[in-house]
């Protein structure tokens, strides 16, 4: 054993649960921390986002962070992110940090809230306007999604 006398009976004593330090081991509670950890990454890497159906929405778009154009959906743009956005409710991760804007969507939605949408290049931000329990997720976005959603949302 590479330990010395004094690391083996520490470590024995911690074995026997005894009180080294005034700091007592018990391996079990340090197993369930560990497990609690475990599971909750998982839990929280991958999340399902499910949105009411949005109901109207506005674009603006972006250009180095700053405004350049702003329009209304109409109501087939906005039943195709609907669409969307409902056969891709996997995946999801929370966020918690900012994103600088790009193509945003702010969204009315059936049960009264609101979203905002921000569509980069390699990503789609959602973010709850709520001030009570603000709340953003995040999706990486395939090249084909991205080109996808701007046809979709360009100015009519």
């Amino acid at each position: 054993m590479p330990f010395g006398p004094v690391a083996r009976s520490a470590y024995a004593a911690c074995r026997c649960g005894q009180v080294i330090s005034n700091v007592r081991l018990h391996v079990p509670r340090y197993a369930f921390l560990a497990c609690f950890a475990v599971i909750a990454s998982l839990v929280l890497s991958a999340c399902t986002l499910n949105l009411p159906p949005l109901v109207t929405a506005q674009a603006q778009r972006y250009d180095r962070g700053s405004p350049s154009s702003s329009f209304e959906l109409s109501a087939e743009q906005v039943q195709q992110l609907n669409r969307w956005l409902s056969e891709r409710q996997a995946n999801w991760s929370p966020s918690y940090v900012s994103y600088v804007p790009n193509l945003l969507i702010r969204s009315k939605n059936t049960d009264g809230s609101e979203y905002v949408i921000n569509i980069a290049p390699k990503l789609i931000v959602v973010s709850a306007e709520r001030r009570e329990s603000p709340k953003q997720f995040s999706r990486s976005l395939s090249d084909s999604e991205h080109k996808f959603l701007i046809s979709v949302l360009k100015k009519e």
